[in-house]
């Protein structure tokens, strides 16, 4: 070592008899346990976000199943409401028929004694 270096590496040994070891014993704790720290908080904070995300899809996954019954049941419905209209529209169809007899039954009436005397004239 060239006399500089050695008197660089005493200067830093007087340094730190002046000031002490707690310095060196925080910088060397701090060097050996901050990162493990770290990786502790960043874990945690991790397993927050997992938990979160977590959550957010079973709310997804809650309003899925939410919609696919609000479907089934409108489907239903609607299967209802064919049924109605079918028999809705069976009935006018009787009715129409039944007002078309009783048209012609009228327009035919021959059974009235009046009626039966205008017709022949």
């Amino acid at each position: 070592m060239t006399p500089e270096q050695l008197a660089a590496i005493r200067a830093i040994i007087l340094v730190l008899d002046a000031v002490g070891t707690w310095p060196v014993g925080l910088l060397l704790f701090a060097l050996l346990f901050g990162p493990w720290v770290g990786l502790w908080t960043y874990a945690a904070a991790q397993s927050k976000r997992e938990k979160t995300q977590e959550e957010k899809f079973t709310a997804v996954v809650d309003m899925y199943n939410s919609n696919v019954e609000l479907v089934k049941s409108y489907e239903r419905s609607v299967q209802r409401w064919e049924k109605h209209s079918d028999d809705l529209s069976s009935i006018i169809h009787l009715n129409t028929q039944m007002m078309t007899r009783l048209v012609e039954q009228i327009k035919n009436n021959m059974f009235c004694p009046i009626v039966r005397e205008k017709g022949q004239r």
